[in-house]
């Protein structure tokens, strides 16, 4: 029953990005050069911050637990 959910908010989230992604590519189509231009500007951007993210992230998540087990070491009285 909550597997169905699940795939169902899934389906529903694919189908509206699917109907903004339309819309989007129809509005460029139509009124020409500049408005293409614009949307591949934002996207290039997107491609381009999307691999810094994931590949940074595993790294800033470890850092972030170091500065938490200091701080609490700290606050507990447990640095030697």
């Amino acid at each position: 029953m909550y597997g169905i959910r699940t795939s169902f908010i899934g389906d529903i989230a694919g189908f509206i990005a699917t109907f903004i992604r339309v819309f989007i590519g129809s509005i460029a189509g139509y009124k020409g050069r500049i408005i293409e231009e614009i949307l591949m500007g934002i996207t290039k951007v997107l491609i381009t911050i999307s691999p810094i993210v994931t590949h940074d992230l595993p790294l800033l998540r470890y850092i972030a637990g170091r500065i938490a087990i200091m701080l609490q070491e700290k606050l507990l009285g447990l640095d030697q």
